[in-house]
């Protein structure tokens, strides 16, 4: 268990498994957005020679468009962090490694910038008040740094025999999930924004690995225990951040990995990356914890799950398919959970490399 505990926060970037299949029209080079897109998909690559994104409105293809930066995680395992109207992400370059970009689209405009860092894998992003900041893992150590708007580095630390994934600022504290390197305990780290000085660091209970996605809903901090030390978790964790009190909430269903907050709900994606504990067409659930009652409610989104997103009271689910199968993307009216449409993804060209989505971006 102990290798794939290891992989859910370290070597998501490796678990690109899908197949490319089909073949499209060549993408557009477009400026702005098109018109009426209401969801996006990101496909991709490590031997190709560039991404696509594809804008979708309602049941249609829009457009595809291409994206001049390689290596963006594969789901689920997004690296990804949202400020304001812009989605900051990470392309972690080709199979040579040759390059690492912080790359920011803007949902209003659609236009595309990054610089380059020289991190070799980026595995957590988070941005704050123009700072962005990056953490990777070499010779057992992982590394945190904070760069200004310039793209300066203003602070750096490194922390011996942990491995940092997800990472979030809240109210002037930067948080940074974390597994132990000997033993897989999930970890959560204090720190000083500015500094990056650890303040603190609590053990988190029943939790293996690092969490991927995590948010914070008043003072409370969810994050889902995908993994506990020898088997798939079931629950939703939660720190009181007044008191660092640690409980959970019961989910009865394996790997809760992906969530989204949805105002008086949370979203959270049942996933795991491939090969799981189980086929992975029986990764397929979402389920809805409603924050004021208390009550959990599951839902099967009809396939193998890959991202989702919420937009205009939509939730919106990237169903990977197996090997051999399309893509699919599937929406469901909320909170009904009503299904409201389903439709093929086209797949980048195989003959340009080996494609693989990564992720779902809402306008």
């Amino acid at each position: 268990m102990r290798t794939k505990t290891r992989r859910v926060g370290v070597l998501l970037w490796l678990a690109i498994l899908l197949t490319s299949c089909g073949i499209l029209p060549a993408p557009e080079e477009a400026e702005g957005c098109p018109s009426g897109w209401q969801i996006a998909i990101m496909w991709s690559t490590q031997n190709g020679p560039h991404s696509e994104l594809i804008f979708i409105e309602a049941d249609s293809v829009l457009q595809r468009r291409t994206v001049p930066y390689v290596g963006f995680n594969p789901v689920p395992g997004n690296v990804e962090d949202r400020s304001g109207s812009d989605l900051i992400m990470v392309a972690n370059g080709n199979l040579d490694r040759d390059q690492t970009n912080v790359v920011s689209m803007s949902t209003l405009s659609c236009d595309l910038s990054a610089r380059r860092v020289p991190e070799p894998v980026v595995l957590g992003i988070a941005s704050h008040a123009g700072d962005v900041y990056t953490t990777n893992s070499i010779n057992g150590e992982a590394q945190l740094r904070r760069r200004d708007s310039g793209g300066n580095v203003k602070a750096e630390v490194a922390f011996p025999a942990i491995v940092l994934s997800e990472l979030i600022v809240h109210d002037d504290i930067l948080f940074a999930f974390a597994a132990d390197d000997a033993t897989d305990q999930s970890v959560l780290l204090v720190l000083d924004p500015a500094t990056l000085a650890e303040r603190n660091r609590i053990k988190l209970e029943g939790s293996a690995g690092t969490a991927e996605q995590a948010i914070v809903k008043g003072s409370v901090l969810y994050y889902p225990q995908t993994l506990t030390v020898d088997n798939e978790g079931t629950k939703l964790g939660m720190i009181d951040l007044r008191t660092f009190q640690q409980s959970t909430i019961e989910l009865d269903s394996p790997a809760p990995f992906l969530i989204i907050d949805a105002g008086d709900h949370l979203y959270i994606g049942h996933t795991f990356i491939n090969p799981g504990y189980r086929p992975m067409s029986d990764y397929r659930w979402v389920s809805r914890y409603n924050l004021a009652t208390g009550k959990v409610e599951r839902f099967d989104v009809g396939g193998r799950l890959g991202s989702m997103a919420i937009r205009d009271q939509v939730l919106y689910v990237l169903n990977s398919g197996e090997d051999d199968e399309p893509a699919k993307l599937r929406s469901f009216d909320l909170p009904s959970m009503t299904p409201r449409s389903t439709i093929d993804v086209p797949r980048p060209n195989a003959l340009l490399g080996h494609y693989y989505a990564s992720g779902l971006i809402a306008r």
